[in-house]
């Protein structure tokens, strides 16, 4: 498997991208981190107001995800959705 960050904007709102290739068979999980979390709380409440989007782009679809509507926040990460991979070898 193959990942690379493509843009990483560390001073505003986004984007930022990456590319993953020749995934392996097996569950991945696509989460948001609020990296300025000061701990305080059960949820980061910014995280879950900040209007954050994730988008899904594959061959055959794309998929958007809102930070605070989709998925499941977790402290300070936001879930936003799995994905299980699956080959399948069909033989005589």
């Amino acid at each position: 498997m193959g990942m690379s960050l493509d843009m990483d904007c560390t001073n505003g709102y986004g984007p930022e991208t990456i590319t993953i290739n020749n995934l392996n068979p097996g569950i991945y999980r696509y989460r948001v981190n609020h990296y300025n979390w000061d701990g305080k709380g059960t949820v980061s409440q910014p995280l879950l107001d900040s209007g954050g989007q994730v988008t899904l782009y594959t061959t055959d679809f794309q998929k958007q995800f809102l930070i605070g509507l989709n998925g499941y926040v977790d402290v300070s990460s936001h879930h936003c959705f799995s994905m299980l991979l699956c080959v399948f070898l069909i033989t005589k």
